[in-house]
C-alpha cells in the first residue's frame, strides 16, 4: 500500500495578510490610474503584484529564483514611484496665460477709480477703453439696421471714456445724477454724450466745472440716431477723473 503523501502546511503570519492586504490595494489604485496614464498604472499593477506572497513563491518554483524581503521592498518602492510620477507628470505641462502683471491690493480702495480689487488684484473695471468720436465712428454710415445689431453688440459693455462737460444736475423723477456733452450752436441744448451717475458719485461730481473733462466708466445704453443729431448714452458711470479745463 503506497504511503500516504503529507499535505504541506500553510503558516499564516502577519507577512502573508499584509502581503495580501497591501499587494490587493495597490492593484486596485493602479487599475483606477490605468485612466490616467496607461504606463504609469502598469508600474503601480506591477509593483502590487511583486507584494503578493504567490508572486515571491511562482517566481521560486519557475525560475529557481529567492528574492529577500528587502530586495521585494525596494522593487516595489522604485516601481510604484515612477507609476506615480508619470501619472502626475501631464499636470506640470499645464499651459499658464500670460497676464498682465497688476498690484496686489486687499480692498477696492487700495486700486484707483477705474479698477476693482478681485482676486487680490487691482482688475480694469471696464470692458473697453475708447473716446466719443471712436464710438460715433463705429454707427458711422449704417442703415438703421446695422445701427440695431451695433447696439445690441455695445449695450451692456462698461467703456472707459470721456465727455466734455457743458451741463451736470439732477436726473428727472431719479435720484441719479447726469453730466452731458451738448452740440454746438445752434444745436448746443442737443445731448451729444450722456452719462447717468448713482448718487454715490456726487461728491466727485461736484469737483467738476463746466468746460473740465469728466473721464469716467460707464455701462452702454445706446446709440440714438435723430433727425439733426445724434447722442450716445451710458448709466451706472463712476468718476475716474476730473481734467480741469486749461
Amino acid at each position: 500500500m503506497a504511503k500516504e503523501q503529507k499535505k504541506e502546511t500553510i503558516k499564516i503570519g502577519l507577512g502573508l495578510i499584509l502581503g495580501w492586504v497591501f499587494g490587493a490595494m495597490v492593484i486596485i489604485a493602479g487599475l483606477f490610474g490605468l485612466t490616467d496614464n496607461v504606463i504609469g498604472g502598469l508600474l503601480i499593477i506591477l509593483s502590487g503584484v511583486i507584494l503578493l506572497p504567490r508572486t515571491h513563491d511562482f517566481i521560486k518554483d519557475k525560475f529557481h529564483l529567492e528574492f529577500s524581503g528587502w530586495l521585494r521592498i525596494v522593487v516595489f518602492v522604485v516601481l510604484f514611484i515612477v507609476g506615480i510620477s508619470l501619472m502626475g507628470g501631464e499636470e506640470g505641462y499645464e499651459v499658464v496665460e500670460e497676464t498682465e502683471e497688476q498690484p496686489e491690493c486687499l480692498k477696492d480702495s487700495d486700486c484707483d477709480s477705474a479698477s476693482i480689487c478681485s482676486s487680490n488684484k487691482c482688475k480694469k473695471d471696464y470692458d473697453l477703453e475708447m473716446t466719443s468720436a471712436e464710438i460715433f465712428n463705429e454707427f458711422k454710415g449704417l442703415s438703421d439696421l446695422q445701427v440695431e445689431e451695433k447696439i445690441k453688440e455695445f449695450k451692456g459693455k462698461r467703456i472707459k471714456t470721456s465727455l466734455y462737460t457743458d451741463n451736470i444736475d439732477k436726473a428727472s423723477l431719479s435720484s441719479q445724477y447726469v453730466a452731458m456733452e451738448t452740440y454746438e450752436y445752434p444745436y448746443n441744448l442737443m445731448p451729444a454724450v450722456k452719462a447717468f451717475f448713482p448718487p454715490e458719485e456726487k461728491d466727485k461730481l461736484l469737483e467738476a466745472n463746466i468746460g473740465d473733462t469728466i473721464v469716467f466708466s460707464g455701462e452702454f445704453v445706446t446709440y440714438n440716431k435723430g433727425p439733426l443729431t445724434d447722442y450716445i448714452e451710458f448709466t451706472k458711470s463712476k468718476v475716474i477723473e476730473v481734467k480741469s479745463a486749461e
